[in-house]
């Protein structure tokens, strides 16, 4: 699979777990999320994975659009914000959920569920911005 392929299948997997994070935003109230382990863990995968695809896709515009190399997944949104491909607003939002990311991974025993739900409530907006600004870069 070449690079290319590989930046459209993460882009797939951003539209399926986006649509699976706006479902779940519609579904869940904070109770749930509270209460029920298996809410959280659909939520938590959900989000991982469209912030997870979304880091990898911004990997790949970098490198082929031949940009600097981030030194870390946050750079990331900056150096595309900075070379104008993305909204510096945009940028902050998706270095916001990177960071996020961060804790889903190391430190999920430690989520403060209220601060969980509040991502899941508002900030998906932004990964669908994201979305539509690189399947026009990836035509």
């Amino acid at each position: 699979m070449t690079a290319r392929e590989t930046a459209i299948q993460n882009l797939d997997i951003l539209q399926k777990s986006l649509a699976d994070w706006q479902r779940y935003k519609q579904k869940f109230k904070l109770e749930d999320l509270k209460q029920d382990r298996d809410v959280q863990n659909m939520v938590f995968h959900a989000m991982l994975l469209c912030i997870q695809s979304a880091i990898d896709i911004a990997h790949y515009l970098i490198a082929h659009l031949n940009l600097p190399r981030p030194q870390s997944y946050r750079e990331s949104f900056d150096i595309l914000s900075s070379y104008g491909y993305l909204d510096p607003q945009l940028a902050q939002e998706l270095q916001d959920l990177t960071g996020f990311r961060n804790v889903l991974v190391h430190v999920y025993w430690q989520l403060d569920l209220q601060r969980v739900y509040e991502i899941l409530s508002s900030k998906d907006k932004f990964l669908d911005q994201y979305k539509n600004v690189v399947t026009k870069l990836l035509r």
